[in-house]
């Protein structure tokens, strides 16, 4: 009889203990979801993105005060461009490198920052997201979650639990209890390092051969 009320106890006390951790890292994944991460001035992110054929497409990512430069290219030769954002004029500029086309557009006040992707702003009920487990991504404390709205096609976030940096991404089908990546990012970092010579600047002269279109 005695060793039947240790087990019991043992038994409460895991349950307890598995209550609370529960509890806990919930209110890690609603700090999480609830923060509002600002972006720096002055930052380089590379995205690195392989798809199920592995393809890899490297997005390469300058800001720089007002101005933020992306580079895309892939290792199938099909993606190439580079995109400017000048939040001064107002204007984003599109090179096409493949096509040899160059878009520009107005930027409205309203429009996004492109780096909005990384800095993560879920601003979501907790109820819409699923907590999973802590994990390390390139040495960082990463809290492992995903988003449950819907149940077939399934992405998970892995985000610094003291930052709400996104530093890895997986995209796919969940089916049968069995997750199939269509899509993993990885995601890198650096402060204070953009200079203005890593800010492209456009000069029209320089593509003589593009189709070159304008709002």
């Amino acid at each position: 009889m005695k060793k039947s009320y240790i087990l019991l106890g043992i038994i409460i006390i895991v349950f307890i203990l598995l209550i609370l951790n529960l509890k806990n890292s919930n209110s890690e994944l609603a700090t999480i979801l609830n923060r509002k991460p600002e972006i720096p001035n002055n930052i380089y992110v590379k995205e690195e993105m392989v798809n199920n054929a592995n393809t890899t497409t490297i997005t390469n990512t300058y800001r720089k005060d007002k101005f933020i430069y992306q580079h895309i290219e892939n290792d199938d030769s099909t993606a190439n461009q580079d995109i400017l954002w000048d939040f001064e004029s107002k204007k984003e500029i599109i090179i096409d490198n493949l096509s040899k086309t160059i878009d520009v557009i107005k930027i409205s006040d309203d429009e996004l920052s492109p780096l909005e992707g990384v800095f993560v702003h879920f601003n979501e009920n907790l109820n819409t997201y699923k907590y999973d487990r802590k994990e390390i991504i390139n040495e960082n404390n990463c809290i492992k979650f995903h988003s449950t709205k819907d149940s077939n096609n399934r992405t998970y976030f892995y985000v610094d639990a003291d930052t709400g940096l996104l530093y890895q991404k997986e995209e796919g089908q969940y089916y049968n209890s069995t997750f199939t990546p269509y899509y993993k990012y990885n995601y890198t970092y650096s402060y204070d390092t953009v200079t203005d010579e890593d800010i492209f600047v456009f000069n029209i002269e320089n593509y003589p051969d593009y189709i070159y279109t304008e709002e």
